[in-house]
């Protein structure tokens, strides 16, 4: 559906805003970027299902 690939984008552009942050702050969060983003494609494939 619409839904479900609007919410890939959104979570991709999260992503990489998430990913110019983390690295302005610090190389250490770039583990817990990484749970992070696991957590938004798990709860995306969630929602697709």
């Amino acid at each position: 559906t619409k839904k479900s690939y609007l919410n890939f984008f959104s979570i991709l552009f999260n992503f990489q805003i998430i990913c110019v942050l983390c690295t302005i702050t610090s190389k250490k969060n770039i583990e817990s970027l990484w749970s992070h983003l696991l957590a938004l494609l798990s709860k995306l494939m969630y929602e697709i299902d």
